[in-house]
């Protein structure tokens, strides 16, 4: 095949704005075009569900369908192995070293490596994609600036060659890097349009052939992609939807065989096996759900008060009202070789396994902090289903204690303004985003004076033991000044940990090598799958 036949394609901002021209069109249409796709082509099409995408921007979203839907497009230094983040892999990288002291990480790259558009990969690519995340300029979005701030340079000795100066060792820098996001984008579109938010140009498995804005977004192979094994799959089509009944339906039929983002009473009516043709990988999500707290004035900033509300919050009933039972309860740090032991976490305000005891242990605190009978308080709660839910469930349990909640329901865009202004008493957070499961990261933007706390809580011991773990390579030593931090973060209660959910992903039985992870982040490249006849 000449280079010409067979370079991708690549989707241009025009084509993107013609795209949503086509955006009126119902899922209803949706199972015959499934059907003729699933069979297609030899190497067979995956069919899966997505929401619609606010743009292409891998830089500047949040939003998990993003990186669901185009993380095949799209390659990291490293990713994880088989869904485990402690098993990296090479991607672009082929190899890599840590210096003696951890302050350098050395990466080189795959050689002959080529972006969809045919052209070639370089380090330049590399050091522009985190130059740009971690220092963007005015008017640049970067959503994972603050976990990069420890890079102190990047520096390109030759084209294959990238080594990242990191400002102090920073044991989790390379599991870091192999989650979903951590993806290199090409210098030269960068450097054009200033974005990625009208075009898809990256190295993966899969490139991008079309996107109909509330219709669906389809994959296809890459064949100039750098593992001659790979990719399996033909094509890859997402379809919008987002009713649950719907997507249920067509999981059923095997219309769709990927269903991504799973409601807890569909991934346990699917698990028991009773369908034929499909299955569910259930996996714990390390992301908690949470209530904040805005402690910086008012009777909040009292740690009783605080305190008091976390003893009125029964941890087990809030998972079986909010999550149908599916899930765990936990501290700051999620399930893993960090998490504080089960003995140690029941001596916190409110894990006790003695509700009644609980509840009255709150009202003493909140009479001894001046308020015998109880307080009011504002909610900010975001505007959805799930977060309105939470805001009922807390009004509920707070009354208990004499604490009279009145809920405030915001747009998102709003609720993230007052959230961020401080404009509320208690906010349900939702889902704390742990890119990776480690001390750095969980206390580091939640609990210290790092950007990412909104509380207005500090606690001087917390800093000191968080600079003392930055320093350690000794592990089993990380991990017990973990557990202490865990301890301080959980009797300040700035924070009230709820649960972990369970995270359901069903696929057909016909869909060979894939395994689901509880962090979106860590997305796979669905490269490696395959499907039977």
């Amino acid at each position: 095949m000449q280079q010409d036949e067979a370079r991708p394609r690549r989707v241009g901002r025009r084509s993107v704005l013609s795209y949503g021209l086509a955006g009126g069109a119902m899922l209803a249409l949706a199972p015959s075009i499934l059907s003729r796709a699933a069979h297609a082509a030899t190497g067979g099409t995956l069919t899966a569900n997505m929401k619609d995408l606010p743009n292409f921007d891998i830089l500047g979203n949040n939003t998990s369908w993003v990186i669901l839907t185009l993380g095949p497009c799209y390659n990291s230094l490293v990713g994880i192995e088989n869904g485990d983040p402690r098993r990296l892999r090479g991607e672009l990288a082929e190899r890599w070293e840590t210096s003696e002291d951890g302050r350098s990480v050395t990466f080189h790259l795959r050689d002959g490596v080529l972006f969809h558009d045919g052209q070639p990969l370089t380090s330049a690519d590399v050091k522009h994609t985190f130059d740009l995340a971690r220092d963007p300029p005015a008017g640049t979005v970067s959503t994972r600036k603050n976990l990069l701030v420890g890079i102190e340079a990047i520096e390109t000795p030759d084209p294959l060659t990238v080594v990242f100066r990191l400002k102090r060792p920073m044991p989790f820098f390379l599991p870091l890097m192999a989650t979903g996001w951590m993806v290199v984008l090409p210098k030269h579109v960068l450097e054009r349009e200033g974005h990625m938010q009208n075009e898809v140009v990256g190295t993966g498995p899969y490139r991008l052939d079309g996107y109909q804005r509330g219709v669906q977004l389809s994959l296809v192979r890459n064949d100039d992609y750098f593992d001659r094994s790979e990719p399996k799959l033909d094509a890859i089509t997402f379809y919008v939807a987002t009713d649950p009944g719907t997507l249920d339906a067509y999981f059923r039929t095997g219309q769709i065989m990927l269903y991504n983002e799973m409601s807890p009473d569909s991934g346990t009516r699917f698990e028991d096996g009773k369908v034929p043709g499909v299955t569910v990988q259930r996996v714990v999500a390390p992301n908690p759900t949470a209530i904040t707290i805005n402690g910086r004035s008012g009777p909040w900033a009292d740690i009783r008060v605080r305190q008091a509300a976390s003893l009125a919050v029964n941890r087990r009933e809030s998972l079986n009202v909010l999550e149908h039972g599916q899930g765990v309860v936990g501290g700051f740090l999620p399930p893993g070789e960090y998490a504080l032991p089960p003995e140690r976490l029941a001596l916190m305000p409110g894990y006790g396994a003695d509700y009644e005891a609980n509840l009255a242990r709150a009202r003493e605190l909140l009479a001894e902090a001046g308020h015998p009978d109880g307080l009011t308080a504002r909610m900010l709660v975001r505007k959805n289903e799930e977060h309105e839910q939470r805001g009922i469930f807390m009004q509920g349990v707070l009354s208990k204690v004499g604490i009279r909640l009145s809920l405030d329901v915001q747009e998102s865009a709003m609720f993230f303004k007052s959230l961020a202004d401080s404009a509320f008493d208690l906010a349900s957070q939702g889902g704390l985003s742990y890119a990776v499961n480690d001390p750095d990261i969980v206390f580091g933007t939640l609990h210290t004076k790092g950007p990412g706390n909104v509380t207005g809580v500090f606690n001087e011991e917390m800093d000191r033991l968080y600079a003392e773990q930055m320093a350690l390579t000794d592990e089993a030593k990380r991990i017990e000044i973990a557990h202490h931090m865990d301890e301080i973060a959980l009797t300040e209660c700035s924070r009230l940990i709820l649960f972990y959910h369970d995270k359901f992903v069903g696929h057909s039985t016909r869909l060979q090598g894939y395994v689901a992870t509880g962090n979106p982040d860590d997305v796979s490249r669905l490269a490696g799958i395959s499907l039977t006849s």
